[in-house]
C-alpha cells in the first residue's frame, strides 16, 4: 500500500487502537493468542480474532505468515507505523 493511500483509510475504533498498539509496540509479527497474552485476557479469543480480521480488512494489518506447527496461528504486522 502507498503512503497515499494510508488518508483513506478508516478511523480506528477504541478496540481497534488498542490491539494496534500492541503491534506498533512489538517487533515481531503477533498472533490473536499473543495479543490475548498481551492484554492480560482484557479481550477474548472471538473479540479479538474480530478485531484483527477487520484490522486486516480495512488495509491496517496484513498476514505475514501461517504457522500450522501446533494449531493453524496466522502471524500478522502492521502495514502502517503509529505515525502514518
Amino acid at each position: 500500500m502507498l503512503n497515499n493511500d494510508f488518508h483513506q483509510l478508516t478511523p480506528l475504533n477504541d478496540n481497534e487502537r488498542v490491539i494496534m498498539r500492541c503491534f506498533w509496540r512489538s517487533q515481531n509479527p503477533l498472533t490473536v493468542m499473543d495479543i490475548i497474552s498481551e492484554l492480560d485476557n482484557a479481550f477474548s479469543k472471538t473479540v479479538a480474532f474480530t478485531v484483527i480480521k477487520g484490522l486486516e480488512d480495512k488495509g491496517y494489518l496484513q498476514i505475514v505468515s501461517v504457522n500450522r506447527t501446533q494449531r493453524y496461528a496466522r502471524m500478522f504486522s502492521p502495514r502502517i507505523s503509529a505515525v502514518d
